[in-house]
């Protein structure tokens, strides 16, 4: 074990290359857990335990080629730029596998700034208080798959372009947040499970437009409000998705406007 005061980096790998973190009991109790330079490519943090109390990250990552593995990380952050783990403009390919990965404070889980081409499969994602994922509007072609994502805010904020495959989405927010609430274009969601409070898949703000969204064979589910809302979109295709409604007085579709459709 390591342990710290809430300040400093717990493992600094800086900008060396090829750098190996495995079977750590647990990392705890520094502003950043593992803090990864913009030269530090190809590092892997596996089989590791890692708290965050206090700090800013669990893991910050600004390389490109990261792999966290069968790993479990947590964070009760707190500051400006807080998430348990967060990806910056300069990180690319980071791959999450078979990990869980908790925020025990109000912030977000995941947090994508203007990076690309990253994949998360088969990882346990959940929000006491925030978002899980949260992405950049310029962020995109992430493989989002085989993912049980849960958060008491939205379950993921998609922006940009990706491609999202069988995960299990919920949020638990009473109103105010999605299950999905998507501000980019041309992403591709197939074979997923979403269920909220609220809308459970939101296209688009008021101010800002998105098109070109396609859903296959989803099945997407709202308790108390419609199951999809179109706020400001165009072109979004829904083929053999399952719309479920729990709420007699609440529609599956809500503001239909713009060229969608429905097969």
């Amino acid at each position: 074990n390591i342990s710290g005061n809430s300040s400093g980096y717990g493992i600094e790998i800086g900008n060396f290359t090829d750098v190996t973190i495995q079977n750590f009991g647990n990392i705890l109790n520094f502003s950043r857990g593992v803090n990864i330079d913009e030269g530090g490519h190809n590092a892997i943090v596996q089989n590791s335990t890692i708290n965050s109390t206090e700090g800013e990250n669990a893991i910050f990552v600004a390389a490109a080629d990261f792999l966290l593995n069968v790993s479990t990380l947590d964070c009760n952050c707190t500051g400006d730029n807080v998430a348990t783990i967060k990806f910056v403009n300069t990180t690319e390919r980071a791959t999450l596998e078979g990990n869980s990965i908790f925020s025990s404070g109000t912030h977000d889980i995941i947090s994508f700034e203007a990076s690309s081409g990253h994949i998360l499969d088969g990882n346990i994602i959940d929000a006491l208080d925030g978002s899980a994922i949260d992405m950049n509007s310029t962020s995109d072609n992430h493989s989002i798959i085989n993912n049980n994502i849960t958060a008491s805010e939205n379950g993921i904020v998609v922006g940009g372009t990706s491609n999202y495959t069988n995960n299990n989405i919920t949020s638990s927010a009473a109103s105010g947040f999605f299950g999905m609430l998507i501000t980019g274009e041309g992403n591709r969601f197939e074979d997923n499970y979403f269920i909220a409070e609220d809308y459970a898949v939101q296209l688009g703000l008021n101010s800002s437009s998105v098109d070109n969204n396609q859903f296959y064979r989803n099945i997407i589910t709202s308790n108390t409000d419609s199951v999809v809302y179109f706020g400001n979109s165009s072109d979004t295709s829904f083929v053999n998705d399952t719309l479920v409604k729990n709420s007699i007085t609440a529609n599956e579709v809500e503001f239909f406007h713009g060229n969608h459709t429905f097969t």
